[in-house]
């Protein structure tokens, strides 16, 4: 009796420990498998985009066969719409800015037009004026002419010569 007891007690032992590793494995199992060193074998590549931006429609669905090339998504375009429009205000700004400086050369260019004919018409004048004083010296020499008039076409000789300097300076201004 002492080898029916003790083989039975074994068996109930060796049962409780069954049992208890069962209901241990059974509460700790969720249902998941899991591993520290599994692999899964896929084919994958990388994907990138040519610009950065945020997705506005997806093109494809999970674990979908792609082709090279394909569109897989579509990115929001209003960022780039709005850099284009201000990239276009900025252009026509500085159109704007060449066409007055071209106004600004087409006026420099007729200034220097116009300093170049008065320097011309002042020489003229001072010829003129030279022409005048001579004659009146002589006048004046046969007390045919007062000597307030050759003061006068002496005066008027001066003056020219002093807007001749003064257009002079005007043109080279202007050149400048």
């Amino acid at each position: 009796m002492n080898k029916t007891r003790t083989t039975l007690l074994l068996s109930v032992l060796a049962l409780l420990l069954v049992a208890t590793y069962a209901g241990l494995y059974w509460k700790g199992h969720d249902g998941r498998e899991a591993t520290n060193n599994a692999y899964v074998r896929a084919d994958s590549v990388m994907v990138t985009t040519r610009v950065a931006g945020q997705i506005d429609k997806v093109l494809v669905e999970d674990n979908e066969v792609v082709k090279e090339g394909q569109i897989l998504a579509t990115l929001d375009d209003r960022d780039y719409q709005a850099s284009l429009h201000s990239a276009q205000a900025d252009l026509a700004a500085q159109q704007a800015a060449v066409g007055d400086l071209d106004a600004n050369i087409e006026r420099q260019h007729a200034v220097v037009q116009q300093s170049i004919a008065e320097v011309k018409s002042t020489q003229a004048s001072l010829r003129y004026a030279r022409n005048d004083a001579k004659r009146y010296r002589s006048l004046r020499m046969t007390n045919a002419a007062s000597q307030q008039d050759k003061e006068k076409a002496d005066e008027q000789q001066g003056i020219w010569e002093a807007n001749l300097v003064q257009a002079q300076a005007a043109q080279r201004s202007a050149e400048k």
